[in-house]
């Protein structure tokens, strides 16, 4: 599988690049991953490539080298198959800071705003690491260590305190943090009940441990809400 990964990406650089169509001769000689010295071999492989990119979307074009020259020659035009420029609104590069820092990807999430700030005109500067003013606090307790437990999808076990009741110790896989109306929850599938459940953080006690290694459960089949577990509030009610 990566062999054949690393010939597609290949074949996609080389196709990108070329000033000129390349002829499958051309292929076949200088983009790695086609050694192959059986012609037939080689047809059939360059074949089955050339439809999987293109149903991936990627424009691989066929033209004709020269008036005289009736062969098939392959390009990818750069101008079909570079993405267009993104530019963001001062409220959606906002949102995105925010979630660089509700996920932690602090260094690559860092790196990556800073280039779409760029390209929009609207650098969001020191605002980065304050509230950019949509309603939504990231400080939460617990929220860093279950954010990196839903990452790497470890179970975690806390003790929790149901409204009324005394606190019960959990153990849940770790599907999603989801903000509503001002606080922050974790949603999950809880081991005891066998069910999704959702906790909200400051119900929490004491410290939040993981158990086991990564990757213990599988990732999500649907989409999380906090709105398929909890009934909506009353109306000034938590």
């Amino acid at each position: 599988m990566t062999d054949r990964l690393e010939r597609l990406i290949n074949l996609v650089i080389a196709l990108r690049e070329t000033r000129r169509p390349m002829t499958a001769a051309e292929i076949r000689q200088r983009v790695a991953g086609y050694g192959q010295s059986d012609q037939e071999a080689f047809r059939r492989m360059f074949e089955r490539d050339k439809a999987d990119l293109r149903d991936l979307g990627v424009p691989v074009d066929t033209a004709t080298l020269e008036p005289y020259d009736d062969r098939p020659g392959y390009r990818i035009d750069p101008r079909r198959y570079n993405l267009p420029d993104v530019s963001l609104a001062p409220d959606e590069l906002a949102a995105l800071a925010l979630a660089v820092q509700a996920t932690g990807l602090h260094d690559e999430g860092e790196a990556a705003l800073l280039k779409l700030e760029v390209a929009s005109g609207e650098p969001t500067g020191g605002r980065r690491s304050a509230d950019p003013g949509l309603g939504v606090s990231l400080e939460a307790p617990h929220r860093e260590t279950l954010v990196a437990a839903q990452v790497s999808r470890t179970v975690v076990t806390f003790a929790y305190r149901p409204p009324g009741r005394s606190a019960e110790q959990r153990v849940v896989d770790p599907h999603a943090m989801v903000h509503r109306r001002g606080r922050w929850y974790l949603v999950g599938h809880d081991h005891a009940r066998d069910g999704r459940r959702a906790y909200r953080l400051d119900r929490i006690e004491g410290a939040v441990k993981t158990t086991g290694g990564s990757g213990a459960f599988p990732e999500p089949d649907a989409e999380v809400s906090v709105d398929d577990v909890v009934p909506a509030p009353a109306a000034g009610g938590p």
